[in-house]
């Protein structure tokens, strides 16, 4: 993963035009735009004490780009953080993708339903470590077919330059999503999603940011 970085490298009046900060652009990123197609996303927090978890997953039928070359259809995005509230400590910071047959994907022609299962490799930005995660999950949709322009971005509380941008365009179906990201033993997403959809993408971008 570490040679797939990039680096915005921009400087002078064209920061300020731009709205970066100086931090903002010694920063590194890994981006993976995808084909059009079908797919799902959902948004995951669980909480435990102080300490709280974000997992963001994105599925699409498509193939696409990212930093490495091309990504060979279909392809699962998964991004998540850990980080202590109170200490203001960001525990972890990883991502990574899948293609090429190591997660299964499915969505529906009519939005109603889509899937996933399988293994992602992931790159830890805090600990400078990879790991597997294997990933089991649902969407069923809960909501009439309407036009899709999503652009989110997450990033832990204590520290803003990690953080991942999610930007989607198409339509949509509002769903609940359920399921599994397990690191080990650990699941990262013991509860129903907060934010999910299934979507016919036209256009599909993540940026993956880091210090």
């Amino acid at each position: 993963m570490i040679a797939s970085r990039r680096y915005i490298l921009k400087a002078g009046a064209g920061l300020l035009v731009a709205g970066i900060t100086t931090e903002t652009a010694r920063a590194a990123f890994d981006r993976y735009v995808l084909d059009s197609g079908r797919g799902a996303f959902a948004w995951f927090e669980s909480r435990s004490g102080k300490k709280r978890t974000w997992t963001a997953v994105l599925i699409s039928r498509a193939g696409g780009d990212g930093p490495d070359g091309a990504l060979y259809k279909p392809v699962v995005l998964v991004w998540t953080t850990s980080f202590n509230a109170k200490k203001g400590k960001v525990q972890r910071v990883a991502f990574g993708a899948a293609d090429d047959g190591r997660c299964r994907v499915s969505a529906s022609s009519d939005l109603t339903e889509a899937s996933t299962d399988g293994t992602i490799r992931v790159w830890d930005a805090v600990k400078d470590d990879s790991y597997t995660l294997s990933i089991s999950m649902s969407w069923t949709q809960d909501g009439s077919k309407r036009s899709l322009s999503f652009d989110e971005t997450y990033s832990p509380e204590p520290d803003d330059a990690y953080n991942a941008r999610f930007q989607l365009r198409g339509d949509q179906r509002r769903a609940k999503a359920t399921g599994e990201v397990l690191r080990g033993n650990a699941n990262l997403t013991p509860k129903a999603a907060k934010e999910a959809f299934i979507g016919d993408f036209d256009s599909a971008r993540a940026t993956f940011t880091y210090p």
